[in-house]
């Protein structure tokens, strides 16, 4: 690699191509798993994104740090990867080449696997089986209506109108998760008060972060679904347009896809649970 690399100018592009493609929320999740450090604001002119700023302050906090040029790379390849859509990363990565700071998109798009990649990967292989609906332990008008808004966010996601499609799934992950509760009461009562240390709310104040977090605390939703779902939430919130303005969301196909495959997922576990809960209770 010659010459010096020019890291202000690629925290500025990196930023300004990912602003419309991540949400403050994954940048910094992935950037609180990739780095042992906190993140410092840097003064810079032009850049009117939060989210690009954000991304900017993370790579020159990065570059600041007293270890090697390798690890500096290493690292900056490994929050990219997983903040950047798939479709997006030679874009992001040319970049990388084009300031000094990699050798070869090539060499970065190998060395910089995606960490959610094969969870991900996992969740897609999922099909949509509306039968699966039927076997959760819910009311059956309750079913058929949460069956009606997966049919629904499936066309969204074919028409393009993926916010939409987001909305729709993270109200079938909540109406799931209550009518879950709703049947076993005293245990997940029991979990919120073990997981949080205080004793459980009404049913109908929880937060879908609340269901998410017991229901994986009690090992009904499997480690994927409940971390994929809780980006689900997050994404849902922006149903609100001051907050999705304010944090400038904007998803896109793949996002959608792996909302509506987190809830299929989350369906299956729940018919699972119950299955096992249900064979508990008679033996």
């Amino acid at each position: 690699m010659s010459g010096k690399p020019q890291i202000k100018l690629a925290a500025v592009k990196v930023g300004d191509l990912l602003k419309y493609s991540t949400t403050i929320n994954e940048i910094n999740r992935t950037a609180s798993s990739v780095f042992n450090f906190n993140c410092e604001s840097f003064p810079i002119e032009g850049i009117t994104s939060q989210r690009a700023k954000l991304i900017f302050d993370w790579l020159m906090t990065l570059f600041k740090q007293s270890i090697s040029d390798a690890e500096k790379r290493d690292l900056a390849k490994a929050f990219l990867t997983n903040i950047t859509p798939e479709n997006e990363r030679p874009q992001i990565f040319r970049v990388l080449v084009d300031t000094g700071i990699m050798d070869t998109a090539g060499d970065a798009v190998e060395a910089a696997p995606t960490a959610e990649a094969p969870a991900e990967a996992e969740l897609l292989k999922r099909v949509f089986r509306p039968e699966v609906f039927g076997k959760l332990p819910l009311d059956a008008t309750l079913s058929a209506a949460l069956v009606g808004r997966m049919s629904e966010a499936q066309v969204c996601i074919e028409a393009n109108a993926y916010l939409a499609a987001v909305i729709l799934c993270g109200s079938v992950l909540e109406g799931m998760c209550l009518g879950f509760g709703s049947r076993h009461p005293e245990r997940v009562n029991r979990a919120y008060a073990s997981r949080y240390n205080k004793p459980a709310k009404e049913f109908h104040d929880w937060k879908l972060r609340e269901w998410i977090d017991v229901l994986g605390y009690q090992k009904d939703l499997s480690p994927n679904v409940e971390k994929f779902g809780q980006a689900l939430r997050d994404f849902r919130n922006y149903v609100h347009p001051a907050e999705q303005l304010a944090n400038q969301f904007y998803p896109d196909q793949h996002t959608a896809r792996i909302g509506f495959q987190v809830v299929v997922a989350a369906a299956d576990d729940l018919v699972r649970a119950e299955t096992i809960l249900m064979k508990e209770a008679v033996s």
